[in-house]
């Protein structure tokens, strides 16, 4: 079995693993909570990188297309 999600979280935040072992979550359990983490992590930069490579009316929509 799978380290509990508040651990695998916790332990050092910036960790290549760590977001391995998210991503594996999701793959393998379909963990909602670890896609969450996935989410309120990455989706923010997502969206910055958007912003700074397209229109910006084309912006918002590209961010959720490739959060989805």
């Amino acid at each position: 079995m799978s380290q509990p999600l508040r651990q695998v979280v916790q332990e050092n935040m910036q960790s290549p693993e760590k977001w391995n072992t998210l991503l594996l979550r999701v793959a393998q359990e379909k963990d909602c909570e670890a896609f969450q983490t996935l989410f309120e992590h990455f989706a923010p930069l997502v969206k910055a990188y958007a912003y700074k490579t397209s229109k910006l009316s084309q912006a918002e929509a590209l961010a959720e297309e490739l959060a989805q």
